[in-house]
């Protein structure tokens, strides 16, 4: 059951790293020792935020079988988003209406245990990528039936128990390319321009043994992807994109890190991505350096309620500063000084989690998995 949001729980500054704890008192609303320990009375706390997120409660649409993954687009001909949800011996991809509900289940019997989305053949219809054990195919979107998929396309190669993929473009050609993280290497795929549809490999293999693929985005501003990877020990680690369409050799560039949380927004406000990771004693922002884009310094204190193994950063309630998602909180970054988040509200966000506006008015609302259903809360 998700937590119910009643506005401002709790007020934050971020926490003096010399002082260690607060010496004026705990607030007695606080939700445990650590946020007592973590908020220093010696650093005045701006005012809430003047627009709190005001998510809804839960809306439940059964997928049928137990679900460990999903992935959010147009699935079929309509202009509302569709979730295609991964329940191992295949996808069931539940249709959206536009306005937060689901229904008219299609199922795509391949086996999977993940799922992405994207347009992998330029038809402006979205594609499958789904995985399971040792297999990775594509399914495209028929072009002359849209809704509903064509055949298996396997991409390239022998794979042992793939764990995850993710999409960007690498090489440039403005078609999505594939990472591919299996129990042997992390692979990049390139797409075929010549054969719309299909992947060649790029022999590269960014990241080692142990490295979990996290994202791929443009992390240094150079309009080239780039990939993050994290390591059993909390390592964040980053492959920059080189032109043409390669990928550099990882960098580590924040340690602590719990579990794979760690995630990417703008925290000081300039234009470049800073990146926050949770740890044990609550976040640590990793600002990136203007004069040395690719690189961070970490910046003093940690930000309560920051806190769990994963970690999602959107603006959460439109007021157009970047908020911080984490398994049990949303940690709000409000208009005025950058980096300053003053507010904390409960919220279930236990992965997997897609925060994506489903309803059309501009706000992210919030999906995720539980059991066989698939929960929606919408702004």
């Amino acid at each position: 059951m998700l937590a119910s949001l009643s506005g401002c729980s709790k007020l934050l500054g971020i926490s003096d790293p010399v002082a260690g704890d607060a010496t004026g008192g705990g607030d007695s609303r606080l939700d445990s020792p650590m946020d007592d320990a973590m908020i220093d009375s010696s650093i005045d706390a701006p005012p809430p935020c003047a627009a709190p997120n005001m998510f809804g409660s839960e809306m439940s649409f059964d997928v049928g079988a137990a679900a460990t993954g999903f992935a959010v687009g147009k699935l079929d001909p309509g202009a509302a988003l569709d979730v295609a949800i991964a329940v191992g011996t295949q996808v069931v991809i539940l249709h959206g209406d536009g306005t937060g509900q689901f229904a008219n289940p299609l199922i795509v019997d391949t086996p999977a245990v993940g799922v992405a989305i994207d347009d992998f053949d330029i038809d402006v219809r979205n594609d499958l990528i789904i995985w399971s054990g040792n297999n990775i195919v594509e399914r495209r979107q028929n072009s002359a039936a849209p809704g509903t998929f064509l055949a298996e396309q396997p991409l390239p190669g022998t794979f042992q128990n793939v764990a995850n993929a993710v999409i960007e473009n690498f090489d440039g050609n403005f078609v999505p390319d594939v990472i591919v993280q299996d129990d042997v290497e992390r692979r990049a795929f390139s797409s075929n321009l010549g054969t719309p549809g299909t992947f060649s490999s790029t022999n590269q293999t960014p990241g080692s043994a142990g490295d979990d693929l996290l994202l791929a985005r443009d992390i240094d501003n150079a309009d080239r992807s780039d990939a993050v990877f994290v390591d059993q020990a909390g390592n964040v680690k980053l492959s920059l994109g080189v032109s043409p369409g390669g990928l550099q050799a990882v960098a580590t560039i924040a340690a602590g890190a719990t579990g794979h949380a760690a995630a990417f927004g703008n925290f000081n406000g300039d234009a470049l991505l800073d990146l926050v990771i949770a740890t044990a004693a609550g976040g640590k922002l990793f600002l990136q350096n203007a004069g040395n884009p690719g690189t961070f310094t970490a910046a003093p204190g940690t930000i309560p309620g920051v806190i769990g193994s994963t970690l999602y950063v959107t603006d959460v309630n439109g007021d157009g500063t970047d908020d911080i998602v984490a398994p049990g909180s949303i940690v709000m970054q409000c208009p005025g000084p950058p980096g300053v988040f003053t507010q904390v509200e409960s919220i279930n966000a236990t992965a997997p989690v897609v925060l994506v506006d489903v309803n059309g008015n501009g706000k992210p609302d919030l999906l995720r998995l539980s059991g066989t259903s698939l929960i929606v809360r919408l702004q």
